[in-house]
């Protein structure tokens, strides 16, 4: 088992790896882009370089990249929901790309579909994100 925290990528995605050695982290989590969405950038070959190179300069034994806020596969709303499923592509592209050993995603809301007793999650929106997590 690895210790670690959720860094910041200000001033650059490779300067991650070294804010988590910084706090004794043996691992990191952190965003490729801004948790709110936006336009998304795309580290360049020099960035993807440096942060392996920061890996192993800091002895960071796994990282984790981070999904942005804005996803949500139960929306009923087809805009969020293929945009999505779009963004968590992109980010598993990145985090392949820097050798990320997985994406943390928070999959969803369901708050725009009725719930019937007992304040449990419908299932129509749990079988839309697993149905997205598919594709």
């Amino acid at each position: 088992m690895y210790f670690g925290a959720h860094v910041s990528i200000a001033l650059g995605l490779d300067k991650a790896p070294e804010r988590a050695a910084a706090i004794g982290a043996e691992c990191f989590q952190c965003f490729s882009q801004s948790p709110r969405g936006g336009k998304r950038k795309l580290p360049t070959a020099k960035i993807v370089a440096r942060f392996k190179a920061n890996l192993k300069k800091f002895n960071i034994k796994a990282s984790y990249l981070h999904a942005p806020y804005f996803i949500n596969l139960a929306s009923k709303n087809n805009r969020i929901y293929y945009g999505s499923i779009a963004a968590i592509r992109k980010d598993l592209e990145v985090a392949s790309t820097l050798g990320a050993k997985g994406l943390v995603v928070h999959v969803g809301s369901a708050r725009d579909y009725v719930v019937f007793g007992g304040g449990k999650v419908p299932l129509a929106a749990c079988q839309k994100a697993v149905k997205a997590l598919k594709e």
